[in-house]
């Protein structure tokens, strides 16, 4: 990946950006869908498809209820 003006202390291990100052060992984030960097890890959420897994469950219980 391409960083125009990236300026990393090797010395001191640090880098200052946006107004923040990172350093070795601290977390970034790249956010898969627009490319941006964040400082910090990312918060992650999981949905659960609630609508999809009633209707799984009702093919499972109709194969299961033709089987007997």
């Amino acid at each position: 990946m391409a960083w125009p003006g990236l300026d990393i202390d090797l010395i001191r291990r640090q880098w200052p950006i946006a107004g923040a100052l990172l350093s070795e060992g601290d977390f970034l984030s790249q956010d898969g869908n627009t490319a941006t960097v964040h400082a910090g890890p990312l918060v992650t959420m999981t949905e659960r498809p609630i609508q999809a897994l009633a209707v799984t469950a009702g093919w499972r219980r109709t194969e299961t209820s033709q089987t007997l």
